[in-house]
Parts: structure tokens; C-alpha cells; sequence
């Protein structure tokens, strides 16, 4: 079996979908997955405040944030929260 380790540096909205997404995919291709979360991304897990944090690069005075929303609905991309949740049950580990 195949072992991956994902770092996710920043608490920043677009990087935590990114990284879930990844980890997802490759839990759901029978991959033994890890995420390391460093201090400001484990500060968004602490608070539970996974979709209230600032984007990367192309926050645009929240519009930037309205646009991905927007995009990810239209791709039936889950919410952070359900891709965190189904990590947890595909045996995903975070730390």
C-alpha cells in the first residue's frame, strides 16, 4: 500500500479545498493518507471555521470568495466540512 503525506501551511480557503480534494482522491484509491495542518491551518480546524477564512491571492473584496463558492456549486464539489468529514471515514489521519 501506497502512503501519502499532505502539508497544508495556510488557513486560507482555496489551499484547505486543494489539499481535501487530494487527500480524498487518493484515500479513495487505497492510499494511506496523512495531513499535517501547520499553525494557521490547524487554527481553522480549532475554531471550526473551515469556510469563513480568507482566499489566497484573488479575494477581490469578497468577490473572489462569492466566485469560487459559486464554481464549486456548479461542480457539485462538496463542502469543506463533508470533505473533512468523509476524510475521517475513509481512514484519512490529521495532525
Amino acid at each position: 500500500m501506497s502512503k501519502a503525506t499532505l502539508v497544508v501551511h495556510s488557513g486560507e480557503t482555496d489551499k484547505i479545498y486543494s489539499a481535501l480534494i487530494i487527500g480524498n482522491g487518493a484515500l479513495a484509491m487505497g492510499m494511506d493518507v496523512s495531513m499535517y495542518f501547520t499553525f494557521w491551518g490547524l487554527e481553522r480546524l480549532k475554531k471550526g471555521q473551515l469556510e469563513k477564512g480568507p482566499l489566497s491571492r484573488m479575494n477581490f473584496l469578497g468577490l473572489g470568495k462569492w466566485m469560487l463558492k459559486r464554481k464549486m456549486k456548479k461542480k457539485n464539489v462538496q463542502s469543506l466540512e463533508s470533505m473533512l468529514a468523509d476524510f475521517h471515514e475513509l481512514g484519512g489521519m490529521i495532525f
